[in-house]
């Protein structure tokens, strides 16, 4: 309905107020999906309108139909021209594919731990 659509309990659980943990959890999968859509403007241009179309639905779906954005970056696991077009950009930058392997490296880590710490982090 209009009220998941529009993010409405998403933004009442955020201004009633949440844990650091709910707001990154929330926010990485908020991430995944902007990030995402920044990519789609690649992925038509280097690999047409076809995959375009493709990745556009896979990330229209989990960001349209989530309350809280949670499960989103699972939900994106199949928009694979968006990954194939993020190595496409990375591939020249050597320094630039360091940073962004160390930052997700640290990421996963922390993901673990809190996942080890019986966190639902999905």
């Amino acid at each position: 309905g209009w009220r998941t659509w529009l993010k409405v309990p998403f933004f009442e659980e955020l201004f009633r107020g949440q844990s650091a943990s709910w707001i990154w959890f929330r926010g990485m999968h908020l991430a995944a999906g902007i990030t995402a859509l920044a990519l789609l403007p690649t992925v038509w241009k280097r690999f047409g309108i076809a995959y375009f179309v493709f990745a556009f639905i896979i990330i229209a779906i989990p960001l349209s139909s989530t309350k809280d954005f949670f499960s989103t970056g699972r939900y994106l696991l199949p928009a694979f021209p968006c990954f194939a077009a993020a190595g496409a950009l990375l591939a020249p930058h050597r320094r630039v594919r360091a940073v962004v392997l160390g930052v997700s490296l640290a990421i996963m880590i922390g993901h673990l731990i809190a996942f080890g710490r019986s966190s639902y982090v999905s």
